[in-house]
């Protein structure tokens, strides 16, 4: 452990690897190559989890939904609605007039 530190204090080493860090074409070995494809998965694999997210996508308020609610309340009916991501709920046509 002794000359793990002595590294870190030598280079300023934080222990991790830059996984961005410039490799020459004459220093490049099989293991950058896995390196570079495995880096590139995790940021496809990151990027697609973003994407699928629907907490990024969801809407901070839907008034019109709220207001369907309280009026349906208003009547005695207790109205359930799917939660926001699923084809039904997109597909669903109830609208309400406030006139």
């Amino acid at each position: 452990m002794l000359c793990v530190k002595k590294h870190k204090l030598a280079l300023s080493c934080n222990g991790v690897r830059d996984k961005t860090a410039f490799v020459s074409v004459t220093e490049f070995t099989d293991l950058n190559l896995l390196s570079d494809y495995r880096f590139l998965e995790d940021v496809g694999r990151t990027a697609d989890a973003a994407a699928r997210d629907l907490s990024v996508h969801r809407p901070t308020t839907n008034k019109f939904i709220n207001y369907l609610r309280n009026r349906a309340r208003r009547h005695n009916i207790n109205l359930k609605t799917l939660p926001i991501g699923f084809t039904k709920r997109r597909e669903n046509s109830t609208v309400f007039n406030k006139k």
